[in-house]
């Protein structure tokens, strides 16, 4: 393979694994909000500086899957209890994503918040 063919390949794997990580999937399209720019508004909202929630930074990821809303800290299960963190970020991610539901009234939004271990700590709907 020559050094060119090579570098696109690496490029195209580079941009593959980006995209799985941003969350733009085929589970995502099931969503009732706009997981990409839900986050975008999480980040203006909460992650900006000046406004930064005390939060904001443990926050690791927030996707579409099994039917809601998860959101991934790195905080451990110790901390995450030890935080006080429980409902604020679950209410808040909560109260930005049901923003942009088109019938808030009859559609059933749940966000699950997960500790650096992937173990279920709360949710909120």
């Amino acid at each position: 393979m020559s050094p060119k063919a090579i570098a696109v390949a690496g490029l195209s794997a580079i941009a593959l694994a980006a995209g799985g990580c941003s969350g733009d999937s085929d589970a995502e399209a099931g969503s009732p909000v706009d997981v990409t720019k839900l986050r975008a508004e999480f980040k203006e909202r909460f992650g900006t500086p000046g406004n930064e929630a005390p939060w904001y930074r443990r926050i690791t990821a927030i996707n579409w899957a099994n039917g809601q809303l998860e959101v991934t800290t790195d905080l451990s299960p110790e901390e995450y209890q030890a935080s006080g963190a429980t409902p604020t970020p679950c209410v808040e991610i909560f109260n930005l994503a049901s923003e942009q539901l088109e019938e808030p009234d009859e559609t059933a939004l749940i966000v699950a918040v997960f500790d650096a271990g992937g173990v279920r700590q709360g949710s909120c709907g």
